[in-house]
């Protein structure tokens, strides 16, 4: 366990030190700080719950001449078949996933030292990291999405369009992403008229309900599922359940969530930047809320939910600019909250996190 701890601190501060002398460095300290942690990654051994099927399945390319094809998602096969043809190691292979994830979070926010040096903690200690040790595939559509949220922002629908194919071709879920660019336009109409407090009201609300919606949604769609490339899922949907945090995790972060949604108007007025992260994420808090931890349905919320890392900067830059007692009080809880979780997700071993080994 203590290898764990040494080996995910080193992670972290390689990541952060990197982002503050970036820079000053002419990125030379931010690229190197993604190399060294991709390499420590990518050679990871039966880390992250199903990294040893990503294993298999990358070895029946190396040594078994599998195709392009065989997953149905042919970017991610296209990555496994290019890799394989020229001979990478699985180390080398998994580096480069990981690499490929780090280059998009880089360059959707290296433009200001200080926010990606709290992109990279945030990144970290909400447990995104373990995550995308886990499931790999949409973990790198995620970072593909996150890359192309600016070209909603800009209104070039042909670049996002392209940039969702892409990711789609890592995750099938990556379908959902395309209303998403009309989220702003529907937002104005909607979500925007009842401010952050009716935002509180409908958050708490879905939560409450959140059984009732999820039983009504199945019995509405099951059948449209089932032709899917999830199918196989169908007859255990409400069963199957993937794993999560503690029960003190879910709502400690259904609090901070709360927290983030209440200053959400404060925030966008001090941060303009901010509502469109913010929009997608409150989407995606409820859609998470609705489908739990259901193995195929929660994976329609990841994309969207997993930008908490993002609007979390947005919060504590946000407290940051208020110099009181309060703030100041709440920009300290928030960050330690999120340190002991990450602490406590590295003992429990989050997402097949822990222990640490090597290839």
């Amino acid at each position: 366990m203590l290898e764990s701890y040494l080996i995910y601190f080193f992670i972290c501060i390689c990541l952060l030190l990197g982002a503050f002398a970036d820079k000053q460095t002419k990125h030379v300290s931010g690229w190197l700080s993604i190399i060294i942690c991709s390499i420590i990654l990518g050679y990871r051994y039966d880390v992250g719950i199903d990294h040893l099927t990503y294993l298999d399945y990358y070895n029946q390319f190396l040594y078994l001449g599998a195709k392009i094809g065989t997953s149905r998602e042919y970017g991610y096969d296209l990555l496994n078949y290019i890799c394989a043809r020229t001979g990478c190691s699985p180390g080398v292979f998994f580096s480069l996933t990981v690499f490929i994830q780090f280059t998009l979070i880089y360059y959707s926010f290296r433009s200001k030292t200080n926010f990606l040096v709290l992109i990279y903690f945030f990144y970290m200690t909400t447990g995104q990291l373990f995550g995308s040790l886990n499931i790999i595939r949409q973990a790198m559509a995620f970072s593909i999405f996150l890359y192309i949220i600016k070209y909603i922002e800009s209104r070039k629908l042909v670049k996002y369009l392209v940039g969702v194919l892409i990711a789609f071709s890592f995750h099938s879920s990556s379908l959902i992403l395309i209303p998403i660019y009309w989220l702003p336009s529907v937002w104005r109409l909607t979500l925007d008229k009842i401010g952050a407090k009716g935002h509180v009201i409908l958050y708490l609300g879905i939560t409450l309900s959140s059984a009732f919606i999820f039983s009504y949604f199945l019995s509405a769609t099951s059948e449209f599922l089932s032709t899917t490339v999830y199918f196989n899922y169908v007859p255990n949907l409400g069963e199957r359940r993937m794993a999560v945090n503690s029960g003190l995790g879910i709502l400690l972060f259904s609090i901070i969530d709360v927290l983030i949604i209440y200053y959400s108007t404060k925030i966008i007025a001090l941060y303009p930047k901010a509502k469109l992260y913010y929009m997608i994420f409150f989407i995606g808090s409820l859609l998470a809320k609705v489908f739990g931890t259901d193995m195929l349905l929660s994976r329609v919320a990841y994309d969207l939910v997993s930008l908490r890392f993002v609007v979390l900067v947005f919060l504590i830059c946000f407290f940051d600019s208020r110099k009181n007692l309060l703030f100041t009080t709440l920009k300290v809880g928030v960050i330690m909250i999120f340190i002991l979780v990450w602490l406590f997700d590295i003992y429990n071993g989050s997402s097949g996190c822990s222990p640490y080994k090597f290839l």
